[in-house]
């Protein structure tokens, strides 16, 4: 009977051992870091009275905003400025509201119907595209654009804005049409790479070769160092060079005597053994 309890007891331990270890797992994988998670806006900007503008560019501007997406990213980006009253004149505001409706930051948002040629002079266009990527946070519930004291809510989803790792780390395989690696990797292409367009995350630049890396996708861990050839040319350098590589053979060469001396006694020693007569 005791010893069933204590059977018992050791499974329910080993089980929860197991399950605290699955776990742990998990949340290491899932791990997150969420100063790296940002959420990616593009919003299509519209310029309704473009003829007007055109003929008289002193006219007013009645630009239109809507939603052409919204992007979960994580990695490293430059966020919109905060906006600034003293800083940001002329720009547009980006207000970002909690579940209470109350404004949790404003960000200062340039236009895109500028085209600049750092001249002094530019080209208006009617429609464009702006990428706005803001800083995430769990208590996000809507977004919207002021221009001139007008407001347009971008009916963004709050229940898909998430701080997830969207990109992949060392050793993880990816495709080069989906999927990118993580601030601090690169992709690199392997045999089966070349024809479905797969790779696989590799830390290059670490001075380890890892089994992914090679020559190719990762020279400065993967390829042989020479010595320069101007150290080679150099007599001081060229003697200390000849000089190592001769006591580095030497220092092998004895290695191998000792072990052939080792194996001769031992051989001999067993034959004398052999050989002797009993008592």
């Amino acid at each position: 009977m005791i010893n069933n309890i204590q059977k018992k007891i050791t499974f329910g331990v080993l089980f929860l051992l197991l399950l605290f270890s699955c776990f742990s797992f998990s949340s290491a994988q899932n791990n997150t870091d969420q100063n790296l998670c940002f959420l990616k806006l593009q919003i299509k900007e519209t310029l309704k009275n473009y003829d007007q503008v055109i003929k008289a560019p002193e006219t007013k501007m009645d630009v239109a905003f809507s939603l052409i997406s919204q992007e979960n990213y994580y990695g490293k980006e430059y966020p919109l400025d905060e906006y600034n009253a003293d800083q940001s004149a002329g720009n547009y505001i980006l207000n970002v509201y909690d579940g209470q409706n109350n404004i949790i930051k404003k960000y200062s948002v340039p236009t895109s119907l500028i085209i600049s040629d750092f001249s002094g002079s530019g080209e208006l266009l009617k429609e464009a595209i702006i990428n706005a990527a803001i800083p995430y946070g769990s208590g996000i519930k809507k977004i919207a654009i002021s221009n001139n004291g007008v407001e347009t809510d971008l009916k963004i989803n709050p229940s898909l804005i998430k701080c997830e790792r969207t990109c992949k780390i060392e050793n993880e395989k990816g495709n080069y049409k989906a999927d990118s690696c993580c601030i601090g990797f690169i992709p690199a292409t392997q045999n089966k790479g070349a024809l479905d367009g797969s790779f696989v995350c590799v830390k290059c630049g670490d001075k380890i070769c890892s089994q992914y890396e090679d020559k190719y996708s990762c020279p400065e861990d993967c390829s042989p160092k020479p010595v320069p050839p101007a150290a080679l040319k150099n007599p001081e350098t060229n003697k200390k060079y000849n000089a190592n590589s001769m006591l580095l053979f030497a220092a092998a060469a004895a290695l191998v005597l000792v072990i052939i001396l080792g194996i001769i006694i031992f051989i001999i020693i067993k034959k004398r053994n052999s050989f002797q007569l009993p008592q």
